[in-house]
């Protein structure tokens, strides 16, 4: 009878956290440059009961002083009213290097306008419980 010889166990170094599976949120295009005159409406869920833990990879959109010309602004719904978690942004660098959300369900929104296209952004996300970022406050 033929032997089947095991696999050898993978010798790659991997830690813990490459086994998660890998969300992510990116620009049309991405890594490419985006498109003029983008409306793109992204939402996000996880688990109920969990929340949403976002941490931007790459960012890179046409800047401007009020970011009017391209933006991507993060909300999310408490109850049946808009919270925006993170303004409209643009540039370089955005507000936050890392955030996270209140509910498990947010809305990502990428606009651009008619001209001057750059990489744009590439958003990981990760569902968590929301007692690990409880903000510990002294009554």
């Amino acid at each position: 009878s033929a032997t089947t010889t095991p696999s050898s166990p993978a010798t790659s170094t991997s830690t813990e956290s490459d086994s998660a599976p890998s969300n992510y949120i990116q620009s049309p295009g991405y890594p490419q440059s985006y498109s003029n005159n983008v409306n793109m409406e992204e939402i996000v869920t996880v688990a109920e009961g969990k929340v949403i833990l976002f941490t931007w990879v790459d960012f890179d959109l046409e800047s401007h002083s009020s970011c009017a010309f391209d933006h991507v602004s993060v909300v999310e719904y408490i109850q049946e009213t808009e919270k925006v978690i993170i303004p409209k942004s643009c540039g370089l660098f955005p507000l936050f290097s890392s955030f996270t959300s209140k509910t498990n369900e947010v809305v990502i929104r990428f606009k651009t306008d008619g001209s001057v296209t750059k990489k744009g952004f590439c958003l990981e996300y990760e569902a968590v419980d929301p007692e690990d970022f409880v903000v510990n406050t002294i009554s």
